[in-house]
């Protein structure tokens, strides 16, 4: 009976805060009712794409309220029934894959009350046609419900087009949305991702293989914006970094704020980031020799809050790395082998801080861990001719618990000369010269044919830092002088655009 009056006082709740979005359209998402929206040149971006319409699972808003306020919507009931003609992935209840019928730290309420196969997880798909925009950054918005994996011990696996997506998973397995409720997260899409928004067509999967927690969730939708321009609601985070144990301010260390803002402390340690979009913020930390960290905060339109850091040195960092970055290797069996400087907490060689992944999937393997590191056997001989890429993420940790600087991330190439490929299927026609550098960084790039070009830096979570080059270059060799006097020491990428096909460079300022 107890039971019964609480599911009552639920529906009389939901009955009282349910409002149709119907008639709601805005420049900025077009008809809020609509599954499949693409629009140009809006107040927000030069291309907004969103599948899924905007209806809180289909409960309608409270009267006034703004999804994208980043206000969390009031709790509402579960579970219900899906509505056929929403898109795949959006306004159902999904329970991650590992989920066997024994969670190991119990289960919440979307994975008690439904059942296979109605709550498997499926992906979100956006198609459209970019109509010859060049892709130069993209923001995503996803709304995002019941997410709560520090609750119920899940670890999120994001991919893209199946290639894993750590900015996002930062995010997610970071979550707690007990309620259950809704909220707005944005991203930056670091630069070396933005190959895969470049064919028309991206696959967003949110799942975890491997915990076997009673973790569900779902979506409302996801917005992508190409090339943004302004979000038009923001929010702001304020705080102070010293040194632990010393407490010395420290000056010099980028904090990020969701991959979209970022600033540096003052020689005080304090920071300031403004117009970051309201939601929940991932707040991360960078400073060479330091661990990275990061704390979240969840913040409404022009809401400020605070978030200090003590950072922990000495930080380990990778000594050595096998294959070398931008090599080119002819053993398809080889192993990747990755040696560190310091003894290493071996449980964080894992499949969630080890990703090994080539321009289309993630790949499987063994990982054989170290005193000092590991290597990595994928569980299949490499493609010939490929490109391979392996990103160590900072969840990696030494003994002390101090984790690496930042995310460490390089790319080599195979090719096998005795099969039938030719070697132009492997050539790199970007080159990079005084690398590191502390003042000048020559990039040389080859064109076949005349071609739009689009080149710039931006900082290790994807923000542009310069323009190097933009319009429609002749066939030939063609060399761009990178003046480094205005960065700071540390990791950059050079991401060029030639004709259709893209590529990133790593670039180090040292002085």
């Amino acid at each position: 009976m107890k039971t019964s009056y609480k599911l009552l006082l639920m529906f009389v709740f939901l009955f009282c805060i349910h409002v149709s979005s119907a008639q709601t359209i805005t420049e900025e998402d077009g008809n809020w009712s609509e599954q499949y929206v693409t629009l140009t040149n809006t107040p927000q971006a030069e291309l907004m794409v969103r599948v899924g319409d905007i209806d809180n699972l289909n409960f309608g808003w409270p009267s006034g309220f703004n999804p994208f306020s980043g206000n969390n919507t009031p709790g509402h009931g579960f579970p219900w029934s899906v509505n056929e003609n929403d898109p795949t992935g959006t306004d159902r209840i999904m329970v991650i894959s590992s989920y066997a019928g024994a969670p190991p730290h119990g289960s919440d309420g979307y994975t008690a009350t439904t059942s296979r196969p109605g709550n498997i997880v499926t992906p979100v798909t956006l198609n459209y046609n970019l109509n010859g925009v060049a892709v130069k950054s993209v923001v995503m918005q996803i709304f995002v419900d019941d997410f709560q994996a520090p609750v119920w011990g899940a670890s999120y696996t994001i991919t893209i087009d199946s290639v894993r997506v750590p900015f996002l998973e930062n995010i997610i397995n970071s979550l707690v949305q007990t309620g259950p409720i809704g909220k707005m997260i944005s991203a930056n899409v670091p630069a070396e991702y933005l190959y895969l928004f470049e064919d028309g067509q991206v696959s967003i999967r949110f799942d975890d293989y491997t915990t076997g927690a009673g973790d569900g969730f779902a979506i409302d939708f996801v917005k992508i914006l190409i090339n943004k321009a302004e979000l038009g609601q923001y929010s702001t985070v304020t705080g102070k970094i010293i040194e632990k144990g010393t407490n010395t301010p420290l000056d010099s260390v980028l904090v990020v704020a969701n991959g979209i803002r970022e600033s540096y402390t003052a020689s005080d340690g304090t920071y300031l980031i403004d117009s970051i979009p309201p939601g929940y913020i991932s707040i991360r930390t960078y400073k060479p020799g330091y661990g990275s960290k990061s704390k979240n905060i969840s913040l409404a339109n022009e809401g400020t809050g605070n978030i200090d850091f003590e950072l922990e040195t000495p930080a380990p960092y990778i000594v050595q790395i096998t294959p070398q970055a931008d090599s080119i290797i002819n053993d398809l069996s080889t192993a990747i082998v990755v040696t560190f400087s310091q003894e290493m907490d071996s449980l964080t060689f894992n499949h969630v801080n080890v990703i090994f992944s080539d321009r289309e999937k993630t790949l499987s393997g063994k990982i054989t861990r170290t005193l000092t590191g590991f290597s990595f056997q994928p569980d299949s001989l490499l493609e010939n001719a490929m490109t391979y890429t392996v990103t160590i993420t900072s969840g990696v940790k030494n003994v002390p618990g101090i984790s690496l600087g930042q995310d460490y991330v390089w790319s080599f190439k195979t090719f096998d000369p005795t099969l039938d490929v030719s070697p132009l299927a492997i050539q790199d026609p970007l080159e990079v010269f005084y690398n590191p550098s502390s003042d000048e960084i020559t990039v040389t790039y080859i064109l076949d044919h005349v071609s739009q070009v689009n080149a710039g830096i931006y900082s290790i979570v994807g923000l542009k830092q310069l323009d190097l080059e933009s319009g429609m270059k002749d066939s030939g060799k063609h060399c761009v002088t990178i003046n480094a006097d205005n960065l700071l020491n540390g990791l950059y990428i050079l991401k060029i655009d030639l004709g259709d096909k893209s590529y990133t460079k790593k670039l180090i300022i040292k002085r």
